[in-house]
């Protein structure tokens, strides 16, 4: 059986750079521009070990304003994460300089709103 380690055992998630990408609606009817940062590892604070953890990554989407990620789960080469304030959730893989995944944003009542597939490239 593999063996992974979440961040839950301190291990970092390693997405350090710029990625640069589009969420794609389910239906492929629309994208929306979105950036990932996250300092190097030297330059950002020790990431939490609990469950909403500030894992050091800001995402702007569209032309918002800049919002922090609070980290759900993860490995060296996946991430699970939310931007409270989007109240969007972002699930993505890392395949070399590409990242794929899944978003879903939902409603203050936690209604579903949009979901679909997220792209994007280290920049």
């Amino acid at each position: 059986m593999p063996h992974s380690t979440t961040i839950a055992h301190s291990t970092p998630v390693t997405i350090t750079g710029t990625w640069e990408g589009a969420l794609y609606s389910a239906h492929g009817q629309q994208a929306r521009h979105f950036v990932l940062y996250q300092p190097a590892r030297g330059a950002q604070s020790t990431l939490s070990a609990g469950p909403l953890g500030n894992c050091g990554i800001t995402l702007v989407v569209d032309d918002s304003e800049p919002e922090p990620l609070q980290l759900l789960d993860g490995t060296t080469r996946v991430l699970v994460a939310l931007a409270e304030r989007a109240q969007l959730l972002i699930e993505a893989r890392l395949r070399g300089d590409n990242m794929v995944g899944h978003w879903v944003q939902r409603d203050g009542d936690g209604r579903v709103q949009g979901e679909g597939e997220l792209v994007a490239g280290r920049v």
